[in-house]
């Protein structure tokens, strides 16, 4: 399976993902929203997931640029027309991470296999590059670990 990396390359962030995912041997197409854009179904999508709000991109240059009016009274409506028409404002890589490692957490949930819980924190370690506060989501597959009583697996 080939995941897809959405973002832009000269973003900092993205490079080190894609440095991360080199150096991890996996496998990634790579979606430059600068050339291919993004479309609202997409964004709707993510949406429905982890909500719009972790999705746009306040901090950056092009949000920064708008003018008060768009900035004002921002609601999941707006901010996707926004990403739409401003692809950059998207944190698209840091919820690509965060998603790869509760999708990995929750194939990994019950196993008694290292294997699966060492992608998990391969997964977390992406986490935290991408966006260090988003690194207290590790705490998730933990306490799962420590509910199920497989605390055999992290002394292992």
């Amino acid at each position: 399976m080939t995941v897809t990396v959405f973002g832009i390359p000269n973003c900092d962030t993205v490079k080190k993902a894609r440095v991360w995912l080199d150096a991890a041997g996996v496998a990634y197409a790579f979606h430059d929203y600068k050339k291919a854009g993004i479309d609202a179904a997409t964004l709707n999508r993510w949406a429905d997931a982890v909500g719009w709000e972790p999705l746009l991109n306040r901090a950056g240059t092009t949000f920064r640029k708008l003018g008060d009016a768009d900035k004002a009274d921002i609601d999941r409506a707006k901010a996707i027309a926004l990403m739409t028409a401003n692809p950059s404002m998207s944190h698209a890589v840091s919820v690509f991470a965060a998603t790869a490692m509760v999708g990995l957490w929750l194939r990994a949930r019950g196993s008694d296999d290292p294997r699966p819980w060492a992608w998990v924190g391969l997964a977390g370690g992406l986490v935290a590059l991408v966006r260090p506060p988003d690194a207290v989501l590790l705490a998730v597959p933990l306490l799962d670990l420590v509910q199920e009583g497989n605390l055999g697996l992290i002394r292992a």
